[in-house]
């Protein structure tokens, strides 16, 4: 097949970019390409093409110095000057792809509502939404006006928000194992990474590992201060503690080492793409029981979802009943690239039958 896939993000697409979208078109599109289809990505201009297989086609949209310059201007908000840049460079892609002849546009942005506003009413096109709905009355509206427009939700539980969508489906992402080692002998400390921000629950995290009584790790960019003096800072001690930012390659270390990872998030996780590379590295998760981590981790088997602090330090005391070798299987079985890939394909051929 011919992919046009369209990623607009205010980040530059590169493998140490702590974005989940950038890392999810770079898992994708090298699955895609090593299925034999042919992609061509329209991005940024500052996009790392080293992350990509020689036989991407790249179509440079904009410039993130551009975008920054549009940031910084005194508009009516940040917000507002970011919504507006989406749709003029997401426009530009749009007369770019109408030049050739693609099978599927795929669209990947954070701004997912962008590519219904664009559409002409004729090309078929795929969105993948990688957040839960927080808009339910635009849903008909889209539905009713856009009726080529296809949607692919990360989970089932982000699924539930679109219920009024008829044309979506769930594909769940994939990482590329290879970043990903497994390691059989972990460290006597457990882990927590993600964003400093209270949906994350580092706190959480940090109270269950004390009243565990284990070490604990975390690491990931500061995005909230006043959450991190206010709930964090105060139990962070000698065995808990918080260690700078890792790039990409001492993630998968960082991960693979740890007896468990813990996530105790306080939001519906559209998916969680730190628990399957947890997983995938051969350590179980511990996680509430919240949005797609009910369905990416297996109770009992390739970790833990429980529903508050003191069950969590509970399951911390039980890890060791957890097989790391399932972990593994678990990840490669459902949750790897080419997995994820090939649920696309096969995506892009259902959209393409429909007359």
């Amino acid at each position: 097949m011919n992919i046009a896939y369209v990623c607009v993000s205010h980040k530059p697409i590169s493998i140490e970019t702590t974005g989940g979208i950038e890392t999810f078109t770079i898992y994708l599109l090298n699955a895609l390409i090593n299925l034999g289809h042919n992609v061509t990505l329209f991005a940024a201009k500052e996009t790392d093409l080293t992350a990509f297989s020689p036989k991407l086609k790249f179509v440079p949209i904009f410039s993130l110095a551009d975008l920054g310059k549009k940031e910084s201007e005194n508009l009516e908000s940040k917000e507002f000057t970011l919504n507006y840049a989406f749709f003029q460079y997401a426009g530009v892609a749009k007369v770019l792809i109408e030049k050739e002849t693609f099978d599927i546009i795929h669209y990947s942005c954070a701004q997912w509502y962008a590519p219904f506003l664009l559409s002409d009413g004729k090309t078929k096109t795929l969105t993948t939404i990688h957040v839960n709905n927080l808009r339910p009355s635009a849903i008909s509206y889209l539905f009713n006006n856009f009726p080529n427009n296809y949607i692919a939700n990360i989970s089932d539980s982000s699924s539930m928000s679109f219920q009024s969508y008829p044309k979506r489906k769930t594909v769940y992402n994939g990482i590329d194992l290879e970043y990903f080692p497994y390691h059989n002998s972990p460290d006597d400390y457990y882990a927590w990474l993600g964003r400093i921000a209270p949906v994350k629950g580092l706190k959480e995290a940090l109270q269950a590992a004390k009243i565990a009584d284990v070490s604990l790790q975390a690491s990931g960019p500061l995005d909230f201060m006043e959450y991190y003096n206010k709930d964090v800072k105060p139990l962070l001690d000698a065995k808990r503690k918080l260690i700078r930012p890792l790039n990409f390659r001492e993630k998968g270390m960082f991960l693979g080492k740890a007896k468990a990872v813990l996530m105790p998030v306080n939001w519906e996780e559209p998916f969680g793409l730190v628990a399957i590379e947890a997983m995938a590295c051969g350590t179980p998760v511990i996680a509430f029981a919240r949005g797609g981590l009910k369905e990416t981790v297996v109770d009992g088997k390739t970790g833990y979802l429980v529903n508050s602090v003191e069950e969590m330090a509970e399951k911390i005391k039980q890890i060791d009943k957890i097989d790391r070798k399932k972990c593994r299987e678990h990840v490669e079985k459902n949750f790897s690239s080419q997995v994820m890939a090939e649920k696309y394909a096969e995506y892009y051929q259902e959209i393409q039958k429909i007359s």
